[in-house]
């Protein structure tokens, strides 16, 4: 009596079946196995829904991984592992990075954050610290309606004439419009028609 060994070795994130044959008898039992690879950063990319978008409403991306054979990697445990960012140009960034990511099957994972920094925010991803692919790289956030308790503005008077510089902010800070106004003791310039600031 002799003793086979037998090795099946299994790379894809696919069910495989195999028939094992021992000295030319095809033995009745069948081996399955399933085997997540390694997700493949350069065969993954993320698709970002809006360019173009105003600061507080959502945007949504859909995350597509593959691994090395181009194949769905991933499960719903594995949502943690993509990291996603967006920043914004101005002197301050949006809350990122973000790890939330819903699972959705077949290696499609959704990521919905909500941009608050008016300007060009660049948009960025990657799984296990390699970058992936994000279209658009870039999302342009208009500032959102103006917010009276966060606008401000800077008074000062000279030589009899008071000119105030007025900031309309929205909820999040951003500058929606700017203008300036002057008053002396006489008469006052309505806001409506404050100059525009270049």
């Amino acid at each position: 009596k002799s003793n086979s060994f037998c090795t099946l070795l299994v790379a894809m994130a696919r069910a495989v079946s195999a028939a094992i044959a021992v000295l030319g008898v095809l033995l009745a039992a069948t081996v399955r196995a399933t085997v997540l690879d390694t997700v493949s950063a350069a065969n993954s990319r993320v698709v970002c829904h809006y360019a173009d978008i105003i600061a507080g409403y959502p945007n949504v991306c859909d995350a597509y991984l593959r691994d090395a054979s181009n194949q769905p990697w991933g499960t719903e445990h594995d949502a943690c592992q993509l990291f996603f960012t967006w920043c914004g140009t101005v002197d301050k960034n949006s809350p990122g990075p973000l790890r939330n990511a819903t699972f959705l099957g077949n290696g499609h994972y959704r990521i919905v954050f909500h941009p608050t920094t008016a300007g060009w925010n660049s948009l960025g991803a990657s799984i296990g610290g390699n970058a992936v692919s994000v279209s658009p790289s870039m999302m342009l956030v208009h500032p959102a309606t103006i917010s009276g308790y966060h606008s401000t503005s800077t008074c000062h008077k000279t030589m009899g004439i008071t000119k105030c510089n007025v900031k309309h902010r929205d909820a999040f800070g951003n500058v929606v419009s700017a203008c300036a106004s002057y008053s002396t003791e006489s008469s006052l310039q309505p806001l409506a028609t404050c100059q525009v600031m270049s």
